[in-house]
């Protein structure tokens, strides 16, 4: 799987492909639909942004989310991701229990009572290859079944790159073999970029 990450889409393909452009728009209104019964502001996607995409993988961004709940429930950086540790990771798999509303024996241990558990959300709860981060800043990312597109998440790009920043500032202190974690940090780059094409277009970060 190749996650693709777009910026400004709909513009886009106002100017190429204006049949599909409408179907799009459709789905940021379904998307709106969705934001005010969460009590979330609505979005506005521009209808003339510059078009930005990137690709990455799916194993370089589980790498990421991996590195971001071991930070979190752990507070210790893991070793770098590869395909024979990634998809096996107790503090992962113990975030998306806590994210299901779930507390495993595991998850109770990695995660006391005096901690404050899941500053990565925007990140790690969201699917690979369906869904959108938008230049709004709201606590918890929406789950949403849409009848353009089917299941997706709706995230903040505002929030995605907080939490990419503090990933970021841990990998660059003096103990941090940043460049060991090559994957993470190819991602990590990437993700920060798309967000900051979010907050210069107004655009949406739509995940395909």
């Amino acid at each position: 799987m190749t996650p693709h990450l777009t910026v400004g889409l709909l513009a886009d393909l106002k100017r190429r492909q204006v049949e599909i452009a409408s179907e799009l728009e459709n789905e940021f209104g379904e998307l709106n639909r969705v934001l005010e019964k969460s009590g979330v502001a609505t979005h506005d996607e521009p209808q003339e942004a510059p078009l930005w995409e990137r690709e990455t993988t799916s194993l370089d961004l589980h790498c990421l989310r991996r590195l971001a709940a071991n930070i979190d429930l752990r507070g210790e950086l893991p070793e770098p991701g590869c395909e024979e540790n990634v998809d096996d990771d107790e503090p992962t798999n113990s975030y998306y229990e806590l994210a299901a509303g779930k507390k495993s024996i595991l998850a109770r241990m990695l995660t006391p009572a005096s901690k404050i558990p899941r500053h990565f959300d925007h990140l790690i709860v969201h699917r690979d290859n369906d869904g959108f981060y938008l230049p709004l800043d709201f606590k918890a990312p929406i789950d949403f079944h849409s009848k353009v597109s089917g299941p997706g998440w709706i995230g903040s790009s505002l929030r995605l790159q907080a939490e990419c920043e503090a990933i970021a500032e841990r990998l660059a202190q003096p103990d941090v073999n940043a460049a060991s974690y090559e994957r993470e940090l190819a991602c990590l780059e990437l993700v920060l970029e798309a967000c900051r094409k979010t907050r210069e277009t107004g655009s949406a970060l739509i995940l395909t």
